[in-house]
């Protein structure tokens, strides 16, 4: 089995979006399906969040994720409620925070761990963390 490297692994997610993009548009359907993939590829949407400086419980655990997300620091055998803060703590990273190894890892444990063990809440924030991961890594890449 041949290594594909980082970089053109990138590339070739790149060009299946941009292939899916154009052949979606062509391929006449009557599936919800369709149509949301077709939103989705066109999307410019923003997956980040802030975490507000307040003193509420909520905000403070995901700003106690997020530092131990830049320190590599991260435990995932945790609670419901502290999973889901974990998540969208990482939501608030920056491209320059992140650390691609480390997210990619990271977020491969968790998708294997929890995504169909979990409440359907946990699901759809382990989903908006993959594109916010993968909007960070690939949209400078994608040319309209």
């Amino acid at each position: 089995m041949s290594q594909i490297s980082d970089a053109r692994r990138g590339l070739l997610g790149v060009n299946v979006l941009l292939h899916l993009r154009k052949k979606s548009g062509e391929v006449k359907s009557r599936s919800p399906a369709q149509s949301r993939l077709l939103a989705r590829l066109s999307d410019s949407r923003d997956f980040s969040i802030t975490i507000p400086a307040t003193c509420y419980r909520a905000a403070k655990q995901k700003a106690y994720y997020r530092q131990q997300l830049l320190n590599k620091t991260v435990d995932i055998n945790l609670s419901h409620i502290e999973l889901r803060y974990l998540v969208q703590s990482f939501r608030a990273l920056t491209k320059k925070e992140l650390n691609k190894k480390y997210a990619l890892e990271l977020l491969k444990q968790l998708f294997e761990t929890y995504y169909t063990r979990r409440t359907h809440d946990l699901s759809g924030e382990l989903r908006y963390f993959i594109c916010h991961v993968d909007i960070l890594l690939n949209k400078d890449k994608i040319k309209e």
